[in-house]
């Protein structure tokens, strides 16, 4: 998915993988019927990365009336329900996913569900049940940043930054978890911290407004508008942005220049 934010505000606070398996492991074998399922998936993955859930969810439940125990469509109904923010029907899903086939993707996606849905006692036990069995996954940040994110929603600063930097330890270049550690910084006035791990952010995903946004405001904190105006002006002038990823830039140098 997308590094947007997206769901409500929640994109930029899960981890939703869309790994299609490359084999239906729920029906019997049969290639007219496989090429069937393969094509539904791939459309259905292409809806919710396009930002259109509803349309996702619509193919889903056609999917699924057809083949209820099919774990691609279950785990894509689970982002389906976290996409329309709709945490607790995405759970029982993600439940069912993990219950059939055990893995870490599928826990990661069931940890997201729980995050959204506050759940964080069940999140921080499966996420670390999880690493327990971690030594040979390869994203292992993933699972670092998700636990970072419970203890930032739940108000424990010093060790959501700890789980933050260690993610980016596992992998410096991981955008969400550089956005997310350089937010936490700003709100808690730890500014030349902030604007670092806003700019790796802002290098990572030179067309995402976040961290620019982000940085105006830590910026405009420090009373240093011109930094804002500067940064805001580069990214909207940047070619190929959303439109409104650029309108926003736009209304906020409009602000500045007041």
């Amino acid at each position: 998915m997308s590094c947007k934010t997206g769901a409500g505000g929640q994109a930029l606070a899960l981890i939703v993988l869309l790994a299609v398996a490359p084999a239906c492991q729920s029906i019997k074998h049969d290639s007219k019927q496989e090429r069937i399922i393969k094509s539904q998936l791939r459309i259905i993955t292409n809806y919710l990365n396009a930002g259109m859930p509803a349309q996702s969810h619509q193919e889903l439940r056609s999917a699924l009336a057809k083949h209820p125990n099919n774990q691609d469509f279950l785990r894509l109904m689970g982002v389906t329900q976290l996409a329309l923010n709709n945490p607790t029907k995405a759970i029982l899903y993600l439940e069912k996913v993990q219950d059939l086939k055990p893995s870490i993707v599928h826990g990661l996606n069931l940890s997201s569900a729980y995050i959204a849905a506050n759940q964080y006692a069940d999140a921080k036990k499966l996420l670390l049940e999880l690493l327990e069995h971690a030594d040979d996954y390869q994203y292992k940040e993933r699972l670092y940043h998700n636990l970072a994110l419970i203890h930032e929603r739940s108000r424990k600063w010093r060790t959501a930054e700890k789980y933050y930097l260690k993610a980016l330890s596992e992998n410096p270049s991981y955008y969400l978890s550089l956005l997310k550690l350089g937010i936490l910084y700003q709100k808690h006035h730890r500014y030349k911290k902030a604007v670092k791990y806003l700019k790796r952010a802002q290098n990572f995903c030179r067309k995402c407004y976040e961290p620019v946004d982000h940085l105006a405001a830590t910026y405009t904190q420090i009373k240093r508008p011109d930094l804002a105006i500067k940064e805001l002006t580069t990214y909207s002038r940047l070619t190929g942005l959303e439109y409104q990823e650029r309108q926003s830039a736009i209304a906020r140098l409009k602000q500045l220049r007041r």
